[in-house]
């Protein structure tokens, strides 16, 4: 063989070389990447299976959410091998933020809203609870504010009186001097002078009754009112909201005291 057919060679054979390392390199990259990806379908599955008690309650914003994240993913696996590297590990990043949603929406509670259109009704200007209303906080409502206080580990519960924005001509109100003895369970009756304090009461009208149930023994419950202040969102109120039948409801939030999240 002549020293030129041998560098030739050499030649050939250092170039198969490094095509062959850098294909192996880009297979260890595509491996790496869709290892990647099997840990998020074990951090989806993990989710949903935690996911799938909540649901059970009801809670639609984590259910939209585990069935964006299960779209996102499958378009994800699908684009792997026709995309660029880095669109890929960006798209990665992607995930995790949204399945970090999903795990900040899990570890809260969900809020339990006892609307008048759905019933939960208080007649006008009134906040004395119809006995309708309490059959149904008795049966369905506290045995799943006790499932969440078990299952998030919660000690306080907040319940937040709303109304609309129609003005509350109820004459002056009582509550400075009777709120008090009302929740510690005197007969005495609350008369409300503004939206503001019918919130309140009708919040220590459902506090009273919680507090009266041993199913929530040992817990804080505690009224507060937003009065018209509060679309259903969460933002304020425009003052021209008028008669609304969805604004007028009592939310009832869970939460861990200080003491318990230090």
């Amino acid at each position: 063989m002549g020293v030129e057919v041998f560098v030739v060679l050499l030649v050939l054979f250092i170039i198969a070389s490094c095509m062959l390392g850098a294909k192996v390199v880009e297979l260890m990259k595509d491996q790496e990447n869709m290892v990647r990806l099997d840990v998020h379908v074990e951090v989806i599955r993990e989710l949903e299976a935690t996911a799938a008690r909540v649901l059970k309650d009801g809670d639609s914003d984590i259910k939209k959410e585990i069935i964006t994240l299960k779209e996102y993913l499958a378009r994800l696996r699908a684009l792997s091998g026709k995309v660029e590297k880095s669109k890929i590990m960006q798209k990665l990043k992607d995930l995790r933020i949204r399945l970090n949603r999903v795990k900040e929406l899990i570890d809260q509670p969900p809020i339990i809203t006892l609307a008048e259109a759905r019933g939960f009704y208080f007649r006008s200007g009134r906040s004395e609870v119809p006995a309708g209303f309490e059959q149904s906080l008795r049966q369905s409502v506290i045995p799943k504010i006790a499932h969440h206080v078990r299952t998030y580990k919660v000690d306080v519960i907040e319940v937040i009186g709303h109304t609309d924005e129609v003005p509350n001509r109820g004459g002056s109100s009582n509550l400075d001097n009777q709120l008090l003895p009302f929740l510690r369970g005197e007969a005495v009756e609350l008369q409300a002078g503004s939206n503001t304090s019918l919130g309140m009461a009708r919040a220590a009208a459902i506090v009273r009754i919680l507090n009266s149930d041993s199913r929530l023994q040992g817990l804080k419950i505690v009224p507060l009112s937003a009065g018209q202040a509060i679309n259903l969102d969460g933002t304020l109120a425009s003052g021209h909201g008028g008669n609304s039948q969805q604004r007028r409801r009592i939310e009832i939030r869970l939460k861990r005291s200080l003491s318990l999240s230090e």
